[in-house]
């Protein structure tokens, strides 16, 4: 039997009791035993660790160079305007000889919000089909030509949005249905009437 010392301390000012506590070898094997399969349990543990950072790293760099391939093919054409948004230009085109008619225009280019300068990523990216001008530049109207994906619950939230937001900054957004658009002389008074 090993002797084990246990100290048990008392009151405050009286110094600490020594008692001898008898301790089986089995017991003492078994500490033994156990400090040993944990100290290998530690070992493997940090050994996973270090092979699963050196995966990771390798798998981050293989990653990064797929990224650096891609990036030098990313730009492809695209269509600038969808047939009913061509068809719509110029019949806007027609019906107000004397307004420039623009296409594809960034809200960045319209907007900038005066309280928030960061926020204008939000609203930099989207774009206005049509912003009709009169000859001095001066913005008399946004049109939004919606097509089917407009009728979406989601879709027609974030329209209303972007409408509002154009709305605070003083412009006025006219929406029509790509697959029902009203007569020519209608569109033009919607436009001329503000």
């Amino acid at each position: 039997m090993n002797c084990v010392t246990t100290i048990i301390s008392q009151a405050q000012n009286k110094p600490p009791i020594k008692i001898p506590v008898q301790v089986p070898n089995e017991v003492m094997n078994i500490f033994y035993k156990i400090g040993i399969m944990s100290a290998i349990v530690i070992v493997i543990c940090i050994i996973l660790v270090i092979i699963l950072a050196i995966l990771i790293k390798k798998k981050r760099e293989h990653k990064h160079k797929n990224q650096k391939i891609e990036r030098e093919n990313v730009f492809v054409k695209r269509k600038f305007m969808t047939a009913s948004e061509i068809k719509f230009y110029y019949t806007l085109k027609n019906i107000l000889p004397e307004m420039n008619v623009l296409c594809q225009v960034s809200l960045g280019a319209l907007l900038e919000n005066a309280t928030n300068r960061w926020e204008r990523g939000y609203f930099n990216q989207k774009i206005a089909d049509f912003v009709i001008a009169d000859q001095n530049m001066k913005v008399i109207a946004i049109i939004e030509l919606d097509d089917p994906s407009h009728d979406a619950k989601g879709r027609r939230e974030k329209d209303e949005k972007r409408d509002a937001m154009l709305q605070s900054a003083g412009y006025r957004t006219l929406r029509y249905d790509g697959r029902m658009l009203p007569e020519e002389e209608e569109i033009r008074y919607d436009i001329i009437a503000a």
